[in-house]
């Protein structure tokens, strides 16, 4: 029995030390819209839309400026997103709990603001001022979903799109066309000025045209129960990886 136990505590020993490489893979993304500073740009007469893809999993959500002197409605209930000619809504009247404990990294820094990406009841802050939202809290807030979200005049506001682009490591590699790239994606936006009968359409496409796998340090390992999540680390990654708007990742072990 003694000797069942030592067999069993040395098994144990050696299953938690096992320890795997962390590797990256690096998902470029091509669109037609002009890549400024920090974000891709859509602009018409109304409204200015700024794409910051740069996550993990890669986000499709964007900050909205309103340029008019009325308000703006977006109509989420009228709004998708569309993933590999799948359309998914943006509005599910979903309860949506928020929680407190953020950091610097985990927000988008799009032409000297920096916005919380999931946590959109925060407005916009000076990216020139300390922002170190690190905390312990564990406090949370239950929002609902709004089927229209207003958006006053030359004000902006960050619409969250909650799909992420992949969840999943593609076995390929190098550049690959719009006919045969692996993610074709599109935000279809509908709105009016004003709250009036006249809707309009705003539609974003982008696909992914290049795969890249990085091993940025092969001496680099994480043992197999602790879970690799230490934020404090994603600047060093961002820096690694050549963090860009037009681009996000995908973090796995071998």
């Amino acid at each position: 029995m003694r000797n069942q136990i030592l067999l069993f505590s040395l098994l144990l020993i050696m299953t938690s030390c096992t320890s795997y490489l962390v590797q990256y893979q690096v998902y470029t993304v091509k669109s037609d819209l002009k890549q400024g500073n920090g974000s891709l740009k859509y602009e018409n007469e109304d409204c200015i839309l700024h794409y910051n893809l740069w996550a993990e999993g890669g986000n499709p959500g964007f900050v909205m400026e309103n340029k008019t002197d009325s308000d703006i409605f977006v109509l989420m209930d009228r709004s998708f997103y569309i993933h590999n000619g799948i359309a998914y809504n943006y509005y599910n009247n979903r309860e949506i709990t928020e929680g407190y404990a953020s950091t610097y990294h985990e927000s988008i820094n799009i032409d000297g603001k920096v916005i919380y990406p999931y946590y959109s009841i925060f407005s916009p802050i000076d990216a020139t001022k300390k922002v170190g939202y690190s905390t312990n809290h564990v406090s949370s807030i239950t929002v609902k979903e709004e089927p229209v979200i207003c958006i006053p005049p030359h004000s902006a506001k960050y619409i969250p799109v909650y799909y992420r682009i992949s969840d999943e490591t593609l076995y390929q590699d190098g550049e690959t066309k719009i006919e045969n790239s692996p993610y074709i994606f599109r935000n279809r936006i509908s709105y009016s000025l004003n709250d009036d009968d006249y809707i309009k359409h705003i539609e974003n496409k982008f696909w992914v045209s290049d795969i890249e796998d990085i091993k940025p340090n092969p001496q680099k390992t994480v043992n197999s129960v602790k879970e690799n999540k230490d934020k404090n680390n994603r600047a060093s990654v961002n820096k690694i990886l050549s963090e860009s708007p037009n681009k996000f990742y995908i973090e796995y072990y071998e």
